[in-house]
């Protein structure tokens, strides 16, 4: 989806994109807790009342060719390496040219708002997609990614943002929430959610079928942002 307004870069992109095929994952439920920001730094992490997930959760901006800006949504999650978030694969490989999106400029802002980015835009550095989607007949059933993004000011994505916890086979029964910048929704200015019980085959999509959220009205934009479940409405922490 074409963005309408967008931020102005101020973190040069060095990027290396990274085709990486990730395991089938099988078994029972687990997860890796979330991390709170780093107290100590001196920018600011004051929240609104709608908790972390405001922090972890932002939108993607990309331009290819002089076309526009595109855009996306993504969360922080907890890695060794605090510096990776987790989007839809479409936002960070185009199928249709076989073309790796990080070479377009590709920014990742948290708490976007209105143009505005008081976590900082956070360029990417290289990319985790699997090989599924990478084909040139992409199976929608594998369309996720992970980022890596580079260090702003010498500091790491999760020390500024914190992050949300990564769940694998989780039940589709429990309460979800859904996170992200959907533009038939106020343009996608601003951070939108919903939440809902999962139900299987909501959706087709090039003759696969998904699960979505009833009555939830996110478009185009807010493909990427997070589901999370177990979710602390007064913290705004989930898995």
């Amino acid at each position: 989806m074409r963005a309408a307004t967008e931020p102005k870069m101020s973190v040069p992109m060095k990027n290396m994109p990274l085709d990486r095929s990730l395991p089938i994952i099988n078994g029972p439920p687990i997860s890796v807790s979330s991390i709170d920001p780093d107290r100590t730094s001196l920018i600011s992490r004051v929240l609104n009342a709608n908790g972390r997930q405001v922090a972890t959760t932002g939108r993607v901006f990309w331009a290819c060719d002089n076309t526009g800006y595109s855009s996306c949504s993504a969360s922080v999650i907890s890695s060794n390496s605090s510096d990776l978030i987790v989007t839809a694969a479409h936002c960070v490989f185009d199928t249709t040219t076989l073309r790796w999106l990080i070479n377009c400029n590709w920014i990742f802002v948290p708490a976007y708002s209105n143009g505005n980015a008081p976590y900082g835009r956070w360029p990417a550095r290289e990319t985790a997609a699997l090989t599924a989607w990478t084909r040139s007949k992409p199976d929608y059933n594998y369309d996720v990614a992970f980022v890596a993004l580079s260090p702003v000011n010498g500091r790491h994505i999760v020390q500024v943002t914190g992050s949300q916890s990564l769940g694998f086979n989780q039940p589709r029964s429990q309460t979800t929430y859904a996170f992200g910048y959907p533009v038939n929704i106020g343009n996608g200015q601003t951070l939108q959610s919903c939440s809902g019980i999962p139900a299987a085959s909501q959706y087709t999509l090039n003759g696969y079928k998904g699960q979505g959220l009833s009555n939830c009205g996110m478009g185009g934009g807010c493909s990427g942002g997070p589901w999370l479940q177990q979710f602390n409405t007064a913290t705004g922490v989930g898995t």
